[in-house]
């Protein structure tokens, strides 16, 4: 079985694969981070789906909500 660090370098030069948080939705959004860098996830595309995960608004999309978002995602860089 590969990993999916070993399966992302071999398609790294053709395509980027992104990650979907849709299947965290309820958990923190730094412990989908954190859970997704341990699988070796580079690239994730948070999930604000309407009736698929918890209720949001505008207020999820501020300048201050976008960077806090960049923050948690800053801190999972490798």
């Amino acid at each position: 079985m590969h990993s999916f660090n070993d399966i992302s370098r071999r398609f790294a030069s053709d395509r980027i694969i992104s990650v979907s948080g849709a299947p965290y939705d309820g958990h923190a959004f730094p412990t989908m981070l954190e859970s997704l860098a341990k699988i070796g996830a580079t690239h994730v595309e948070p999930a604000f789906i309407v009736g698929y995960t918890e209720a949001f608004d505008e207020t999820n999309f501020t300048d201050a909500k976008a960077t806090q978002y960049a923050r948690w995602l800053n801190g999972f860089r490798s």
